[in-house]
């Protein structure tokens, strides 16, 4: 863990009160600069970032890697609303019941527009609670009672006031409404959670990343579609060695189709957890093309998105 995250974290459990308002105070100003910013000086923007992870600067004229292509997305997006729709969280649930069956939708606990409108005496001993419209405020509840409802207050308020398209100028998330939603905890009798994000391209599934304890010590491998393990992966982490290929794989094989279909280019994460597959989210701007790839495979990704 670097000095800054240490700092931050300490300053989170200590003094989460004046850690997130300094958080929203530099919310605030990346948010004012981003609306002053001409389209030009935003492409600048990620450029510099796109320079820092790729050491070569974004081809806006004729973008060939995945990684260039969803920073085009970015900017120039016919399908916002589609695309917001689907992202957010909350929303889309009616959607995917319509497309793969309520049974393979994660049971959802309540939704709430204000932190203080949940009743945590209501909840069960583990849950999980998150927001419908951004990435990376997730909570994993697996004790209620050790639970710091003071700093998740401040944790919330602070996510909840926060145009998440503002962060990486993914701008189809500043049409969600923001919404704190707690779903069913469903990890297995070993408290795991193995997360499969299948790669499709123009309605087929192309790829299989799977994240492996995530809460823990992160690993990641990539499969092709045939669940053949590849030598490559979407950032920086190591491979697992020896995982087993899910008895439900086919299975999950054909709902990602079913979802991704009609779009040249989507992510589809869903759970397999005691041989149930449940639905996780779809993203259509991955890391916000800002994890790593080797530049053949980047390459090779872009070429299958037309």
């Amino acid at each position: 863990m670097s000095m800054k995250k240490y700092i931050g974290r300490v300053l989170c459990n200590y003094f989460p009160k004046s850690y997130y308002n300094l958080k929203y105070l530099q919310y605030k100003k990346l948010k004012e600069g981003n609306e002053k910013k001409t389209l030009e000086e935003k492409k600048e923007l990620l450029n510099k970032k796109y320079k820092s992870v790729n050491n070569e600067e974004i081809n806006w004229e004729n973008p060939k890697r995945l990684s260039e292509k969803i920073q085009i997305l970015k900017f120039f997006n016919n399908n916002l609303d589609e695309h917001a729709m689907l992202s957010d969280k909350y929303l889309n649930r009616e959607w995917v019941k319509q497309k793969i069956g309520e049974e393979h939708l994660i049971k959802l606990l309540g939704v709430y527009e204000n932190f203080d409108d949940i009743d945590f005496n209501a909840l069960p001993n583990r849950f999980v609670i998150k927001c419908n419209h951004d990435s990376g405020s997730v909570t994993v509840v697996k004790d209620k009672n050790k639970l710091n409802i003071r700093e998740l207050r401040y944790k919330y308020n602070y996510f909840l006031k926060v145009d998440y398209a503002q962060l990486s100028l993914e701008s189809h998330y500043s049409l969600i409404n923001p919404k704190i939603i707690i779903e069913e905890y469903i990890g297995d009798e070993n408290g795991e959670l193995n997360d499969y994000k299948f790669w499709c391209f123009d309605s087929k599934v192309y790829y299989c990343r799977v994240d492996y304890d995530r809460f823990i010590n992160h690993t990641r491998n990539m499969y092709n579609v045939n669940w053949e393990l590849q030598d490559w992966v979407e950032g920086r982490y190591e491979n697992k060695k020896n995982a087993p290929k899910p008895t439900k794989y086919s299975e999950m094989v054909k709902i990602a189709e079913k979802l991704c279909k009609g779009y040249p280019e989507v992510r589809v994460d869903l759970y397999c957890v005691n041989n149930h597959i449940y639905f996780g989210e779809m993203t259509f701007t991955s890391a916000s093309g800002f994890e790593y790839i080797e530049k053949k495979y980047d390459l090779m990704l872009g070429n299958l998105w037309k």
